[in-house]
């Protein structure tokens, strides 16, 4: 084998090993690329699930705080019949 020979040989394992490491370089960004995907897809997942409860308890809040209105205004009008019985007397 001349040296020209083992220099081309030389020069041509190199230019595979070059191409095989940005080819593994390019599969890992793939790969990382698709795990911040899904990261991204579960995270925005989990934004819809918090906003749906955090929607839901304030609409029980309000229903509670209307349910506690109703009943005031109900004990109200008993103590004012029971007052105006009161002082029919």
């Amino acid at each position: 084998m001349s040296i020209i020979e083992y220099q081309r040989a030389k020069d041509q394992k190199e230019y595979e090993a070059q191409l095989e490491a940005q080819r593994l370089k390019d599969e890992k960004e793939k790969e990382i690329q698709r795990l911040r995907e899904l990261q991204e897809k579960a995270a925005d997942r989990q934004a819809e699930i918090d906003a749906l409860r955090a929607k839901r308890a304030y609409e029980d809040g309000e229903r509670n705080a209307r349910q506690r209105e109703r009943l005031e205004a109900q004990k109200r009008q008993r103590i004012q019949a029971d007052l105006e019985v009161a002082r029919q007397k």
